[in-house]
């Protein structure tokens, strides 16, 4: 398979599959994720979500003392 930002080829069949709206490959030098799923199948958009739990993650840090701060 060769896989590109845009299309993923299947070198045995030749075969493009596009990626549908808000689809995206995960980093492969990043460790960790954070996934939303809200149970709906293909739907991509998490609204707001990654803003307000960055904000509150942000918040957490000052508020709390960290062990190694």
């Amino acid at each position: 398979k060769i896989i590109d930002k845009h299309n993923i080829i299947d070198s045995s069949d030749e075969k493009f599959k596009k990626r549908e709206g808000g689809q995206r490959d995960l980093e492969m030098n990043h460790s960790h994720y954070i996934m939303l799923d809200d149970g709906r199948l293909r739907y991509y958009d998490t609204g707001d979500y990654r803003t307000r739990l960055c904000v509150q993650i942000a918040k957490l840090q000052h508020e709390i003392d960290f062990p190694g701060k």
